[in-house]
């Protein structure tokens, strides 16, 4: 039986469709969806300073942009954050070495033994077929990774022999792995490159079924100063697609910065508001979601909802509740029960 939303996008080949017990274009059952939680989903990968994540799980994200946008130094300290927290990481690499990237994920932070422990590092160098999406399956199931991460699309369709204007067999890659791995549970990010395109902005080189697969959030990194190993300098990830409305298009979801002094290179993600004060905060010390609950509920006179305080500090609601769970058992903060149940200080 099909159980997942995007199930019918991930299967392919007839023969995953005749072995299953009737066909994908059968009614699905809708109790289970129905009794859960209907609220829209939130990003939860790859979270910034303010709390609010990058990456959909169980959806394909994307980040394009040109050679210079360090969109491959972003994947490194979302990667190097999930590992950093005990999460194993999928990395299917098409471009490097694994010597450079293990260098660049030791230069944004991460250690040798999370690397080691965490990261499931794939160098493909033949084309995706049901042998290989099985091993790729069994990486999966077995270490139950948050973050499955493609560098890059164009390579990954040039090893396929795909062509990257043709909608059809775009379509079919992205059903082949993409779509598939979502479908099991990741936050699958998708590496790019751009193109100019008519209306003067930034997009995917090839075909549009690229922006049209994204289930999650396609953002463009623009480099706004370059950096380089002696240079400092921050891009911006600019909002191109976010299926599920959490940011408006064309909005700045947050910015990589990149700091050079003596002691070598200093990578960080900021939120689109802390990005103005960084160069007067070199530490990049910005309030934890906690301080933010605090501060709120101090400026408050009456108790408030999960939903007020994470609107009132720009705060994804995930991270507001586990803040004030935290804050609860430290005796912080009051719970307030009812529905919806209200928050406020002692």
């Amino acid at each position: 039986m099909v159980s997942d939303y995007f199930a019918a996008d991930t299967y392919d080949e007839p023969a995953d469709i005749y072995a299953r017990d009737q066909t994908t274009w059968a009614a699905l059952p809708l109790g289970a969806y129905l009794d859960g939680d209907l609220e829209d989903p939130e990003p939860t990968v790859g979270i910034l300073p303010n709390g609010t994540g990058l990456l959909y799980a169980e959806s394909v994200n994307g980040i394009a942009g040109e050679p210079s946008g360090g969109k491959s130094w972003t994947s490194m300290l979302i990667m190097a954050q999930e590992i950093g927290n005990g999460r194993p990481v999928v990395y299917v690499d098409l471009e490097d070495t694994p010597r450079r990237i293990i260098h660049r994920l030791l230069t944004v932070g991460a250690t040798r033994a999370q690397i080691r422990d965490h990261l499931m590092y794939v160098r493909p160098s033949e084309a995706l077929d049901l042998e290989g999406r099985g091993a790729i399956d069994q990486l999966v199931q077995q270490h139950q990774p948050r973050l499955f991460v493609v560098d890059s699309t164009g390579e990954a369709l040039a090893l396929q022999g795909t062509k990257p204007n043709a909608d059809e067999e775009v379509a079919h890659w992205f059903r082949l792995l993409p779509h598939h791995v979502a479908a099991q549970g990741p936050a699958v990010l998708l590496n790019d490159h751009v193109t100019k395109a008519s209306d003067g902005g930034r997009w995917p080189i090839g075909s549009q079924r690229k922006l049209a697969a994204i289930t999650g959030a396609q953002y463009t990194q623009n480099s706004v100063e370059p950096f380089s190993r002696d240079t400092s300098g921050h891009s911006s990830l600019m909002v191109s697609k976010d299926r599920h409305g959490f940011r408006a298009v064309g909005s700045c979801a947050g910015h990589l910065d990149v700091s050079v002094d003596d002691t070598g290179s200093t990578f960080r993600l900021l939120d689109a508001n802390d990005r103005a004060s960084a160069a007067s905060n070199p530490t990049g010390k910005t309030a934890s979601p906690r301080e933010r609950v605090l501060a709120v509920l101090a400026a408050s006179s009456v108790a408030m909802t999960v939903k007020e305080i994470a609107a009132a500090t720009s705060t994804a609601r995930s991270s507001i509740s586990s803040a004030l769970n935290e804050l609860l058992r430290e005796g912080l903060v009051k719970e307030h029960p009812g529905n919806p149940k209200l928050w406020s200080l002692p």
